[in-house]
C-alpha cells in the first residue's frame, strides 16, 4: 500500500474558539420568537445565542446576529458585552479567512478587557489569538497565547476553558510533529469536556483525536472515535464537523484499500462542503478524490479533480493545501511517466511551502524530485535533492513528551509511536533502492 496521499487539514478546521455557549444550541425559531419579546441585555444575550445556533450552519447569519448584538450593547452602553461580542465577531471572520477583520475585532475586544481587567475576557481573547496565530502558521506564537489562556483558566478552576485551550495546543503540538504531546493534551481536553458534560465541544476533541490516530495507522482507534463524533454531529446539527468526520473515515478506508467506501464518503462530505458554501473544505474534498482516483489509474480524472481543487483553493489562498496541490499535480504525471513535465510543479510546491515554513511539503516535493531527475537519468540532480530531504530536520519525528506536559493526564496514556526514527531511515533505504531500480531499467 502507498503512503498516504489523503490530506485532511483538520486542525484548520476543527479549533475550539472560546465564542460559544458551553449550552447545547437551542432551536433558532424559538431563540427569534425570544428576540422580538425582550429588550437590554436580555435581548443581546438571545441574539448571541442565535450566532452560536447557527455556528457551522450558515456563518452570514451567525454574524449578522452577532452584528446586532453589537448594536444593541453599545446602545446601552455595556463594555462587558461589547468585548465578548467584538470577541465573538473575530472568531467568525477568522472562520471565514478574513484574518484582517479578526484581527481588528480582537484588538478591540481586548482593550476592553484590559480596562476592565476581566481575567475571563482576557482568557479568551488570549486563546483566540493563539488560534489567529495557528491559523497563520505561526506556531510558536500561538502556543504562547494559548499558555497564557490556560494559565489564567487553571487559576480559575475553569474546567471547560482550560479545556478548550489544551484542545488547541493539541494541534498545534501535531501540527509541530509533537505528537505525543498532542495526544496527551487532547486526552486531557476531552478528559475535562466529560468532566463538565459539555458534548457539544467534546465533538471538536474527538475529531482531533481520531486525525492522530489516523496520522500515526492507528484506524480502529481512528474509527471509534469518529463515530462517536458523528452521532454528536447528526445530534447538534452540526454539518461542518460531520463533513470533517466523513473525509477522515475516507482516508481510513483509502489505507485500507476499501477505494469505493472511500470515494462513497467523500462524495457525502463534498456534498456538505456544497451546502455550507465552504470552498476551503470544497477544494480538500476534490484534491482527495483526486488522489483516489490517481490510485485507480484514472489520470485524466484525477488531473481534474486537482486542477478544481486548485482553482478554487487560490481564491480562499490557503498556502499549505495550494502546496499540497502542485505536488499532487506533479506527481499525478510522474506516475504516467513524463518526468520533465511534473518538476515545475514540484519546484512550486517548495517555493510555497518555504514561504510559510512548512517542512513537511517540502520533503514531500524533495522525494518526488530524487525520482523524477532518476527517470531522466540525471543521477547528480537526483542525488542533491536526496540529500536535501536528508537534510531537513524531521519535523514528523514524534517527540518526547515535555516536562511540563507530565502529571496533566492521569488515566489513557499515550500510545507509543516511538517508531518514526526506523520509519525515517527506511524510507531513505526505500528511495536510494528506487533510484537504483530506475537507473537499471534506463540502462
Amino acid at each position: 500500500m502507498k503512503s498516504k496521499k489523503i490530506i485532511h487539514i483538520i486542525s484548520l478546521i476543527c479549533f475550539a474558539l472560546l465564542f460559544m455557549d458551553a449550552k447545547a444550541q437551542e432551536d433558532t425559531n424559538l431563540i427569534k420568537e425570544r428576540i422580538e419579546t425582550s429588550t437590554g441585555s436580555e435581548k443581546i444575550d438571545h441574539l448571541l445565542k442565535l450566532s452560536d445556533a447557527f455556528r457551522g450552519n450558515d456563518w452570514k447569519q451567525s454574524l449578522s446576529a452577532a452584528q446586532d448584538a453589537l448594536f444593541h450593547a453599545r446602545k446601552i452602553n455595556d463594555s462587558s458585552r461589547i468585548a465578548r461580542i467584538q470577541s465573538k465577531i473575530g472568531s467568525i471572520y477568522y472562520f471565514t479567512n478574513r484574518h484582517e477583520k479578526a484581527s481588528e475585532f480582537y484588538n478591540k475586544s481586548f482593550n476592553i478587557y484590559q480596562t476592565l481587567n476581566d481575567p475571563r475576557g482576557l482568557a479568551n481573547l488570549y486563546h483566540n489569538i493563539g488560534l489567529l496565530h495557528q491559523g497563520n502558521n505561526q506556531y510558536d506564537s500561538a502556543i504562547i497565547f494559548y499558555r497564557k489562556s490556560l494559565d489564567i483558566e487553571e487559576k480559575r478552576n475553569n474546567i471547560d476553558g482550560a479545556a478548550e485551550t489544551m484542545n488547541n495546543l493539541g494541534t498545534v503540538f501535531q501540527l509541530m510533529g509533537k505528537y505525543d504531546s498532542a495526544l496527551v493534551m487532547l486526552k486531557s481536553s476531552a478528559k475535562n469536556y466529560k468532566q463538565v458534560g459539555n458534548k457539544r465541544k467534546l465533538l471538536d476533541t474527538f475529531l482531533n483525536i481520531s486525525d492522530l490516530y489516523m496520522r500515526n495507522g492507528y484506524f480502529e482507534e481512528s474509527f471509534e472515535y469518529l463515530n462517536q463524533a458523528i452521532n454528536l454531529a447528526d445530534k447538534y446539527n452540526d454539518l461542518e464537523s460531520k463533513a470533517i468526520a466523513l473525509n477522515l473515515m475516507a482516508q481510513g478506508h483509502y489505507e485500507m484499500e476499501n477505494f469505493s467506501f472511500a470515494e462513497k464518503l467523500l462524495n457525502q462530505s463534498l456534498l456538505i462542503r456544497n451546502k455550507l458554501d465552504d470552498k476551503n473544505g470544497e477544494s480538500i474534498l476534490l484534491n482527495n478524490l483526486g488522489w483516489l482516483s490517481m490510485d485507480l489509474d484514472n489520470h485524466e480524472k484525477a488531473d481534474r479533480y486537482f486542477r478544481r481543487a486548485l482553482k478554487i483553493q487560490k481564491s480562499v489562498d490557503d498556502k499549505r493545501v495550494i502546496s499540497n496541490i502542485y505536488s499532487n499535480i506533479g506527481i499525478n504525471l510522474l506516475r504516467q511517466e513524463k518526468p520533465k513535465a511534473s518538476i515545475a510543479y514540484f519546484n512550486t510546491a517548495i517555493d510555497i511551502a518555504k514561504e510559510i515554513n512548512v517542512k513537511p511539503e517540502v520533503k514531500r516535493a524533495y522525494e518526488q524530485l530524487i525520482i523524477a531527475y532518476a527517470q531522466l537519468r540525471e543521477y547528480e540532480k537526483s542525488k542533491k535533492y536526496m540529500e536535501a530531504f536528508s537534510a531537513i530536520d524531521d519535523s514528523t519525528r514524534l517527540s518526547k513528551i515535555e516536562e511540563e506536559l507530565e502529571g496533566l493526564l492521569n488515566e489513557d496514556q499515550p500510545v507509543d509511536f516511538g517508531y518514526s526514527y526506523y520509519l525515517l531511515a527506511g524510507l531513505l533505504f526505500v528511495l536510494v533502492i528506487i533510484v537504483m531500480i530506475i537507473i537499471r531499467r534506463k540502462r
